[in-house]
């Protein structure tokens, strides 16, 4: 290894190793530049040998000194001219501070794109009523009932408003039916990647309940299975919407036991749970919240449970036990994918202090869901490697939207 050495009236001074060593101020650098130019310049070994000392051997490594000091000199006063991401902060009252760039300059609205009443509507007055108590802004909660296309339906609506994109709207969804969604349904001009930069942050993961009337012509999941391989063609299962995570564990299902059903969609599990209870199907995919009244009340017997299950049903099977694949619903918050990087930093630390709130974590406790939190990073990686894992279903259903 060689050193480059800088003579000044007698004086050796060892400036580089290895590009190693050169001082990181502005003017530290300067000096050595002058120094390089009007000095004598040698090399020697580390051992202390010299190599060249003739004048004849200045200019060389003068010049290769000169050029790497320059580059140094560009990276400071660069690193200097970039000023440092603007981080989160709490002010003494335990609110968020706004950030140097005045956000958020007004309200935070949180959108549900289903009715009101609808799971992610209760999902996202829970969230914004203890956001609110750590938030410089109000919190207003809307619903847009949208279409198919669902949670890009409410981005591109979004465009519309006044700060529409700039994160101060935010819309609950469920994360691991988005790339479900997209396969089946498609979200037009959006992608997956596209889609997950907006992610603020994925807060729960709930164990839907496939149930049926307690009156029905059988008491357990095998029973009901037995009943649709006897009578082909009449097993009506009310689902959310052909495409949505809801009904694709259904499909799922089917196809790993050998039944045939007839899927029933709906805009929403609420809604396919009144069309069981009012005699419309056979059984029902639903959520936990409008499913437990009914359980509790003896009309409603729950046959299975999606993924892991949850400790309100603790006698009911699960995916996870019987060993087959299911998708769980796992809820959170999304925003414009375009928006500042700060701003969606900001988000997920308001909605992170919301979600260990007394309220939200009543929510966990009362309904037995899980306590998830991811952010866009971890939720990128999740929704990439559940779209690599649905896609065969997908596709072999004949599920996937023609192109």
């Amino acid at each position: 290894m060689d050193e480059l050495i800088i003579t000044c009236a007698g004086n050796e001074r060892v400036c580089y190793r290895d590009l190693r060593g050169v001082p990181k101020t502005a003017k530290g650098i300067a000096n050595l530049m002058r120094e390089a130019s009007s000095s004598r310049v040698r090399r020697r070994s580390t051992a202390g040998r010299s190599i060249a000392n003739a004048p004849h051997r200045i200019f060389r490594p003068a010049v290769a000194l000169m050029a790497f000091l320059l580059l140094a000199v560009a990276s400071t006063v660069l690193a200097a001219a970039t000023p440092p991401k603007a981080q989160p902060a709490w002010g003494p009252d335990n609110k968020l501070l706004r950030l140097p760039d005045g956000f958020p300059s007004g309200p935070i609205t949180i959108w549900n794109a289903f009715p009101p009443g609808h799971p992610d509507d209760v999902y996202a007055r829970v969230m914004a009523k203890d956001a609110e108590r750590f938030s410089p802004v109000p919190l207003v909660v809307q619903s847009k009932s949208a279409g198919p296309r669902l949670w890009w339906e409410v981005l591109d609506y979004w465009k519309t408003l006044p700060n529409g994109v700039d994160g101060h709207h935010v819309e609950v969804a469920v994360f691991a039916a988005v790339p479900i969604r997209l396969r089946a349904v498609g979200g037009v001009d959006w992608t997956l990647k596209q889609t997950v930069k907006g992610t603020v942050l994925i807060t729960e993961e709930e164990s839907l309940p496939l149930a049926s009337m307690s009156n029905a012509p059988w008491k357990d999941l095998d029973g009901m299975i037995k009943w649709a391989k006897a009578n082909p063609g009449k097993l009506r299962i009310a689902t959310s919407a052909i495409g949505s995570s809801v009904h694709l564990n259904a499909e799922m299902l089917a196809e790993a036991k050998g039944f045939k059903f007839v899927a029933l969609p709906h805009k929403g599990t609420a809604l396919a749970l009144a069309t069981m209870l009012g005699g419309g199907a056979e059984a029902v995919t639903a959520n936990i919240g409008p499913s437990l009244p009914h359980v509790k009340a003896g009309k409603v017997r729950i046959l299975l449970q999606w993924g892991a299950g949850s400790p309100v049903f603790p006698d009911a099977p699960t995916t996870q036990a019987l060993g087959l694949f299911a998708v769980p619903t796992t809820r959170g918050l999304l925003t414009y994918p375009d928006a500042p990087v700060a701003h969606i930093a900001w988000l997920r630390a308001l909605f992170e202090k919301a979600a260990a709130g007394p309220g939200y974590t009543a929510r966990l406790q009362n309904l037995g869901l899980t306590r998830r939190n991811m952010g866009p990073e971890e939720a990128a990686r999740y929704m990439l490697e559940l779209d690599s894992r649905v896609a065969p279903f997908i596709e072999k259903l004949g599920l996937a939207k023609k192109k």
